[in-house]
């Protein structure tokens, strides 16, 4: 093992913030389109705290340890699983020698150091680090999994208004093709997307009734408003000490360079005729979003 990796280990164990509240694995879950990925951006100011970005290696080493014939994630485009796979390939090959835990953080450690096309190469060495892979993260089987290797995980969960998250779909559709991942091909029919939105935010509710991990549920929109105390509540919730410098920008309400609009504003005004089923109106109630348009 190199000394970087050595010194990156011990790192995790050494008393930065609270031993016994630290947070040393912090995962997304929900849906995406969402918000997640300027959310882990800002997430990321903490010197402690790196979120990659959709390195899917929860999904790969949960179906590499459980023997299970690999497949990609069918809910999602595959090409951030495929660097993953490739960069990682010489630790994936001797998974057996190591814990998941261990495998795990030797992959999201060379991922750090050498960069993707979504990531920059850094030389952080975080207390806490995680990947922001909302879909895949929420299933029951993967979370179980997580549980039993990964015991001082907590979860950010990310809610947006439905009606936005449908009308952030197409705008993808030309590059990956997402509508036929969201059960819907080429994205006709709307309300099954609106379905498969409320199928994932039922899950992250059901997986907040066992209490098995630390939550913390922030809506986008809310976000958008008021970012400094929110992301102060987050960080908060690692259990990680907040730097000087962060404080006093919290204090000063800086507004992390988020709009109060949103990153991307959204008309609804295509979801005016949209059906909406009582399962998807009961979800939206839950995180106080109105469907009446």
């Amino acid at each position: 093992m190199s000394g970087r990796m050595l010194g990156w280990l011990k790192s995790m164990f050494e008393s930065r913030g609270s031993e016994k509240n630290r947070c040393r694995h912090l995962f997304f879950i929900g849906n995406k389109r969402s918000g997640t990925t300027v959310l882990a951006h800002k997430i990321n100011l903490h010197p402690d705290i790196f979120i990659t970005h959709e390195t899917d290696i929860i999904w790969i080493l949960y179906n590499r340890y459980n023997g299970i014939p690999f497949e990609y994630y069918p809910r999602d485009e595959y090409h951030s699983t495929e660097v993953t796979l490739e960069k990682c390939r010489h630790i994936l090959d001797a998974y057996e020698q190591m814990t998941p835990m261990e495998c795990y953080q030797k992959c999201q450690q060379h991922l750090m150091k050498t960069g993707t096309q979504w990531i920059k190469p850094t030389s952080k060495i975080p207390l806490c680090i995680g990947d922001k892979k909302p879909n895949q993260q929420s299933e029951k089987p993967v979370n179980d999994w997580v549980y039993s290797h990964f015991p001082d995980t907590r979860y950010v969960h990310i809610v947006r208004n439905p009606f936005d998250f449908l009308n952030s779909i197409p705008r993808l559709l030309p590059k990956y093709d997402l509508g036929a991942r969201y059960g819907s091909p080429r994205c006709e029919d709307p309300s099954v997307i609106l379905e498969t939105w409320a199928h994932f935010e039922r899950l992250v509710a059901q997986e907040k009734r066992r209490k098995r991990f630390p939550i913390y549920t922030v809506r986008f929109e809310d976000f958008c408003e008021r970012p400094a105390a929110l992301l102060s509540d987050i960080w908060e919730f690692t259990g990680l000490d907040i730097p000087d410098d962060l404080k006093e920008k919290i204090q000063a309400g800086h507004d992390f360079g988020i709009l109060p609009q949103g990153l991307h504003p959204d008309s609804r005004g295509n979801t005016v005729d949209v059906p909406l089923s009582e399962n998807v109106r009961e979800m939206m109630a839950l995180y106080g979003y109105d469907s009446r348009r």
